[in-house]
């Protein structure tokens, strides 16, 4: 392929449908940087921090609660079977009885305090579920929250990333048509001229540098099935037609 039977309409797609594309990368971006999300994430990861706190306080105090029960329990039963020894009439040693007196006594005591202390816990549990109950409900509605919004802005996402890969099909059937020489020398000047390689003379002016094309230059500039160089700012430029608005129309809908 030639520069003689280039079609410049083609070399004006490009740049259209590279626009879009950035555009819509830059719109992910954005998207994916929501201040919403951002906010509930951190409101979210608070909250859990603290959730985490509170419970595992509660845990604790309910770990003492019952091993304080379970004591208790296991020294009513030690009082029982020593009960039991006292009332077989098996024990004939007045030394034996009074240790047996003497150790149930001491056990009483043990679980007279325990109980109080398992009766504080329990108080102290019950003051501070409330809190706790209250911000796991609330972690779990931000979660919520987080996640239907989460679910809203990947739907979002997925669509743009649709529409870009349709246009990088699109793009590898512009390039197609391109000659080589031609697109090296696109590629260049889109990197030196922040993006934009080819401009289209409306009027007389250059669009991408918004410069009037004096009545001298324009006797170079005729060809509309030519590329020409905009004398200002060096760009790739082409006379405008209505192929090229009519081409440049399909990509309005992106």
């Amino acid at each position: 392929m030639t520069e003689k039977n280039f079609d410049i309409t083609k070399l004006v797609e490009l740049q259209a449908i590279e626009k879009i594309i950035y555009k819509k990368a830059f719109e992910i971006n954005r998207i994916k940087k929501n201040e919403q999300l951002l906010k509930l994430k951190n409101e979210y990861e608070n909250v859990k921090e603290s959730c985490s706190i509170s419970g595992s306080g509660l845990e604790a105090l309910e770990h003492d609660r019952k091993k304080a029960a379970d004591t208790i329990k296991m020294q009513e039963d030690k009082i029982k079977r020593i009960d039991e020894k006292l009332f077989s009439g098996t024990i004939t040693s007045a030394k034996e009885l009074m240790n047996y007196q003497e150790e149930i006594k001491q056990l009483k005591q043990s679980n007279e305090n325990l109980e109080d202390r398992e009766l504080k816990l329990m108080i102290e549990i019950d003051e501070k579920r409330p809190a706790f109950l209250e911000l796991t409900e609330k972690k779990n509605l931000i979660e919520k929250e987080f996640e239907e919004l989460n679910r809203h802005i990947e739907a979002n996402v997925k669509e743009i990333e649709k529409v870009i890969s349709e246009l990088k099909n699109i793009r590898l059937d512009v390039i197609k048509k391109i000659p080589a020489e031609i697109l090296k020398k696109y590629d260049e000047l889109r990197k030196r001229k922040d993006g934009i390689a080819v401009s289209i003379m409306k009027n007389n002016f250059c669009q991408a540098c918004s410069v009037q094309i004096s009545a001298g230059e324009l006797q170079n500039i005729k060809d509309g099935q030519k590329i020409h160089k905009c004398p200002m700012c060096s760009r790739m430029l082409v006379i405008n037609s209505d192929k090229i608005e009519e081409a440049l129309k399909i990509y309005e809908s992106y």
